[in-house]
């Protein structure tokens, strides 16, 4: 935005600022912070901050019971300066002032009076403020950002909690509602920003045409195991890593490899693409997690490491997850840290550990908005995390996994289990999982791009379905299927942005499959 912030002591200048995780641009911050302030929520309680700011909870034994209490050179008066006759003094204490800010006088003796509503009558009083079911506090409103900013024009914003925790209460019992009608019509599906349908039990559902037909376009045969692997934006470009610590470059249609890197000495267990690094628009940055405890963020065009965190974990990085500026990363340290990715590279000091589990973390899944976080480890334990509350909201005990990772926004979590599949509702633990899907082995890993899910076995096999078919739906058609990929584990698994690409790489056979998903016809 070019604003004029003043210089550094360095004479550097100082023209911009870093952005909230939740944000997109500059547009974002002050559209969203203009909506929150006209919101009813603050109209409702805006004589509160009048009493903190300007009122009688300034100060006194009312500031000190609201925890409003500050330096005591910040407050209006608290210096005489007609006795002040030592002119060091007087610069000292105008340092002081200086360095601590100052309160504004205080303009109220009394509670403030809360404002009054567009009809015309008195808001709630000081302990009742009203609910505001369609103009939700400012958490609310960024929960439907992502979708607001979508090029689709059906799109309905869903304005509960990350977690939906308001639907976690009983029909009839939620406020003291009536109880809800059981033959209540389902709401039309929500809709994701490239069109496909999030089918969602509550909301209705999405009926496709036909599962996806896989049929394998190329390979590739290096001289490690494959570790990770993901698409570029427009899905042209695939990236590889494996365990002789190389990053592979493949440009596709058909499959050619480009460059190849070798970063460090120790294996590269994971890739993602990092945006907004560097200059161009072009995504030409991927976030590297290595076994040597390090995160790194590699350049393609330049061929180099621009940036790093040479001590991210105590242990090996295990996992990666790159959503919006956020990177979460899993360690066999046992830890999960959440970091925030600048124009000028990562952060050195992460925003959060969210916290650890007994064994080494396998595997790490952000939601799209980067507000949910999920890890499993290698006792298949779970976690999941609100990141915006900093609070762990799925415990150890509740979901146990081979792999994991998030779907819907980040409102329910596809997990492999040692047979099979299971899809669960975060916001409706309680119930169990959703639907559960047998494939006879244990699941590696699971991918999804919103509309069909991948999974990979401990022997080779690849098995893939569309939701529709974890939802249990009974419709003829939609049983899952699956083939003979590789000889031996499938540890890793990527679908371009579009679904219409499918990579998979092999542990011991150290190849990796280009596939050519077809079928994505569909109807609602």
């Amino acid at each position: 935005m070019n604003l004029d912030l003043g210089h550094r002591q360095n004479g550097a200048p100082v023209g911009d600022v870093d952005l909230p995780l939740w944000a997109n641009d500059a547009e974002d911050v002050v559209r969203l912070m203009r909506q929150a302030l006209e919101s009813e929520h603050v109209s409702a309680n805006l004589h509160h901050w009048i009493d903190l700011i300007f009122g009688f909870k300034q100060r006194g034994k009312a500031a000190e019971d609201a925890d409003n209490v500050f330096h005591p050179m910040t407050y209006e008066g608290a210096v005489n300066w007609d006795e002040v006759v030592d002119d060091l003094e007087r610069i000292a204490l105008e340092e002081q002032i200086q360095e601590f800010g100052q309160c504004p006088r205080q303009l109220f003796d009394g509670p403030h009076p809360p404002r009054k509503n567009t009809g015309g009558t008195a808001a709630a009083g000081p302990e009742e403020v009203p609910p505001q079911p369609e103009d939700r506090i400012l958490r609310d409103t960024v929960d439907g950002l992502h979708l607001e900013h979508t090029p689709s024009r059906d799109v309905e914003v869903d304005s509960s909690t990350a977690l939906g925790i308001e639907k976690m209460q009983r029909p009839g019992k939620e406020n003291g509602d009536h109880a809800a009608d059981e033959t209540e019509p389902s709401r039309p599906a929500r809709r994701r920003a490239d069109g496909y349908q999030l089918l969602d039990k509550r909301i209705g559902r999405a009926m496709w045409e036909e599962i996806w037909e896989i049929k394998k376009a190329d390979r590739f045969k290096g001289k490690e195991g494959i570790t990770a692997a993901c698409f570029s934006d427009d899905g042209e470009t695939l990236f590889a890593t494996a365990e002789d610590a190389s990053i592979r470059v493949f440009s596709l249609s058909p499959m050619k490899q480009v460059r190849c890197f070798n970063v460090g000495d120790l294996a590269l267990s994971s890739v993602q693409i990092v945006k907004g690094l560097g200059d161009g628009d072009e995504v030409a940055q991927v976030a590297l997690g290595s076994w040597d405890n390090s995160i790194r963020i590699f350049s393609i065009d330049y061929g180099s490491v621009i940036d790093d965190v040479p001590n991210a974990h105590d242990d090996a990085v295990s996992s990666l997850s790159v959503r919006r500026n956020c990177l979460l990363s899993g360690s066999w340290d046992s830890s999960v840290k959440l970091w925030s990715c600048t124009p000028s590279g990562i952060c050195n000091v992460p925003l959060a550990t969210l916290g650890e589990h007994d064994e080494e973390v396998k595997g790490v899944s952000l939601s799209d908005d980067a507000y949910i976080a999920a890890s499993v480890a290698s006792d298949e334990s779970v976690l999941v995390w609100d990141v915006r509350a900093g609070a762990c909201v799925v415990e150890k005990d509740a979901i146990q996994a081979t792999c994991l990772t998030l779907v819907d926004g980040g409102k329910r979590l596809a997990v492999g289990k040692s047979d099979g599949i299971e899809l669960w509702n975060l916001g409706e633990l309680d119930k169990g999982p959703e639907t559960v899907v047998t494939v006879g082995e244990r699941v590696r890993v699971v991918e999804t791009d919103g509309v069909q899910w991948v999974a990979g076995d401990e022997i080779g096999n690849i098995h893939w379905g569309p939701w529709t078919s974890l939802q249990g739906s009974g419709e003829p058609g939609l049983q899952c299927k699956a083939l003979k990929a590789h000889d031996g584990p499938v540890p890793c698994l990527a679908i371009s942005k579009a679904g219409d690409k499918l990579a998979s790489g092999g542990a011991d056979d150290h190849i990796l499959n280009l596939w050519d998903p077809v079928g994505r016809s569909h109807k609602s």
